[in-house]
Parts: C-alpha cells; sequence; structure tokens
C-alpha cells in the first residue's frame, strides 16, 4: 500500500470513528475498512498498516483494533500472519503450473503466466553445511555455503517457504540477489546442468501456516530439489514447503 492510500484510509477511519455514535468502536472500524474495500480506497492484496500505525493515528486502544482485525480475519476478508502483515485477502488466482522438468526457476514460470512474483527474505548468510545436505550435494564435510531463505509470493500472496543451500563459489554477496536467484546465477554466467527433484507431502505446522498465512492445520507440498552445473559440480540443494491450493505441478517441460 502507498503512503497515499495509507493515509487515505487512516484519515476516513478517522471521520467514522469520530462519528461513531453508539456503535462499539471496533465494529465502526470494521465497517469502515469493508467501505474503503467497497469503494476501492484499498483493493485485493494491499497491506494495511500496523495494529500500532492504527492506534498512533486513531487515538484507539491496540485491543479495540486487534478485535476489528480479528471480525475482520474471521470473516475471510484479511489475511494475518506474523512477520508478514495484514493484508486484504487477494481475488483466487488459479494456480501457478510449475513443472519439475526443467529449470526455468519460480520467478520466470510465475512471469510467463502473467503474475507477479516476490521474494520476501528472511535469511542470507553464510552457514557451515548439514552432514545430510553435503551428502545430497557432494560436498565435503564442514564445507561453507550460502544459506538462503524466503517466503515466495505471487500477486503479493505468499505461496511458498523456501530454503536454499548454495555452494560457497557461486556467490559473491548474497545481498546482490533480487526476487529471483536464478537470475542472479545467470548473470554470473552460471550454466544449469542436472536437476533431480522430490516430492512429498507433510502437515505444515504453526510456524510455517503463519508463514504461509494459513489458519488450520492442512497438508502441504515438499518438493527437494539438487541443480548441478554443466559440468556436474554442485550448485543447490533446495526445500520448498508449497501451498497445495497454490500450485499446480507438471513433469512436462
Amino acid at each position: 500500500m502507498s503512503a497515499e492510500i495509507n493515509a487515505q484510509l487512516l484519515e476516513k477511519l478517522q471521520d467514522d470513528i469520530a462519528n461513531t455514535g453508539s456503535m462499539p468502536l471496533y465494529l465502526r472500524f470494521n465497517e469502515s475498512v469493508r467501505e474503503a474495500i467497497e469503494q476501492g480506497l484499498v483493493r485485493p492484496g494491499d497491506f494495511l498498516p500496523s495494529e500500532r500505525a492504527f492506534t498512533d493515528a486513531l487515538g484507539i486502544s491496540r485491543i479495540t483494533v486487534r478485535k476489528a482485525l480479528a471480525c475482520l480475519e474471521q470473516d475471510n476478508i484479511i489475511d494475518r500472519g506474523r512477520g508478514f502483515g495484514t493484508q486484504i485477502k487477494p481475488s483466487l488466482q488459479p494456480p501457478l503450473a510449475y513443472s519439475l522438468a526443467n529449470i526455468k526457476g519460480f520467478s520466470s514460470e510465475a512471469s510467463m503466466q502473467g503474475r507477479v512474483p516476490g521474494s520476501v527474505w528472511l535469511k542470507r548468510e553464510k552457514v557451515t553445511v548439514p552432514d545430510d545436505i553435503a551428502e545430497l550435494m557432494g560436498l565435503p564435510a564442514g564445507s561453507q555455503v550460502y544459506l538462503l531463505e524466503r517466503i515466495r509470493t505471487i500477486d503479493q500472496t505468499p505461496v511458498s517457504f523456501a530454503i536454499s543451500y548454495i555452494a560457497e563459489n557461486v556467490i559473491d554477496d548474497p545481498q546482490d540477489i533480487d526476487v529471483s536467484l536464478y537470475d542472479y546465477l545467470h548473470k554470473r554466467q552460471v550454466q544449469f546442468g542436472k536437476l533431480s527433484s522430490h516430492i512429498s507431502a507433510t502437515l505444515a505446522d504453526a510456524e510455517l501456516r503463519s508463514k504461509l498465512l494459513l489458519k488450520d492445520p492442512c497438508a502441504i507440498l515438499v518438493i527437494r530439489q539438487t541443480l548441478m552445473d554443466n559440468a556436474q559440480n554442485p550448485l543447490e540443494h533446495s526445500i520448498s514447503y508449497c501451498r497445495g491450493d497454490m500450485y499446480e505441478y507438471t513433469m512436462a517441460g
């Protein structure tokens, strides 16, 4: 949400709350946000200000704000997740068709289908590779790798939580990686070779549900991939925890 739209929403809420009458404040807040959506002041996919920003701007208690947001969430109007924010629930979109038979990458697949890919970065750091990952990548025990953790989004909606272990020699500075890791590697003229994939399912725990804005316990897809370069040197081992309602996997190229 732009600063201008943010200010317009807060101004509307200030006016509406000032004229609440006998209606409880949290219900008037709730109603005002609904009106803002209907009027196009905020749109599906937009993020709302923080609880503290609402409290400071409107002069109401955080308890009131939380009650109003809880009602909006219960009515399936907003999504909330720790560390991610409060978002007007995006309009339903068809699942992303994702092929496990090629090496286009998440961002490229999304862009080719007219979607907007994004990444919310959680970690970009150098670590000692875990022994099981070292074995999968064919690296000596104790090797240094780059650990990348990010929430991947499509049209601002979180769709997967991805963990990547990247060979140390193919990255100069992980902070230079933007939305797409594969775009970064292509710019460094890294030539991709063999890609192996394994797909399974697991039950999302509370931490994962928070990252992906999932309310209830549910099964998610787990995609494990190992990518080599054209000389069969290890490049990446990735583990992606994917919302089953947002992906459609194929084996076709």
